[in-house]
């Protein structure tokens, strides 16, 4: 037997993680993230491992693996200033609406 990811299974996985930044939001906030001030390991045992505990090990590592990689990427660009804003994508996108997706 295979096992596979689906897209429900990526929905879900990305429910949990925006469910736990939501609410850690405070406490990470209070952080003040950049490059070189954390250390992930800590971040996760502290702050956000308490989100995860209904999860089976494997769903919690990937939420983890998928939030590591999702800090390290705000920091970048907040670092250099890879923030995009609307009037931006109007500028370049000759002012299309961005779609929004309602799950």
């Amino acid at each position: 037997m295979n096992n596979y990811v689906s897209a429900l299974d990526l929905i879900n996985l990305t429910n949990e993680i925006g469910n736990a930044i939501v609410h850690s939001e405070h406490a990470i906030n209070q952080l003040k993230l950049n490059n070189n001030n954390y250390n992930f390991e800590i971040l996760w045992r502290d702050i956000l491992e308490i989100h995860f505990w209904d999860l089976e090990q494997p769903q919690q590592e990937a939420a983890k693996a998928v939030l590591e990689q999702l800090i390290k990427s705000v920091c970048i660009a907040c670092e250099q200033s890879l923030i995009i804003d609307d009037d931006f994508i109007s500028d370049c996108f000759g002012g299309c609406e961005q779609l929004e997706f309602d799950f």
